[in-house]
């Protein structure tokens, strides 16, 4: 499954649970490909897909 179809927005939850557990799947396996696309839709058109882009890797840098 790709990674951006995790995210909370697109699973259609309204909180940031979705997101946080994409952000702690990301950091346990280091996946840089996950990242690679989450940092890609940063300036998605739709917005609620950029912020919870933008609200993963705030977490994953603050988790470090």
């Amino acid at each position: 499954m790709n990674w951006i179809n995790k995210i909370a927005f697109n699973q259609g939850v309204r909180g940031e649970e979705p997101n946080k557990q994409l952000d702690n799947e990301h950091a346990v396996a280091n996946n840089t490909e996950g990242i690679k696309d989450i940092v890609g839709c940063l300036y998605d058109k739709n917005k609620p897909v950029s912020s919870d882009c933008l609200v993963i890797l705030y977490t994953g840098i603050s988790l470090q």
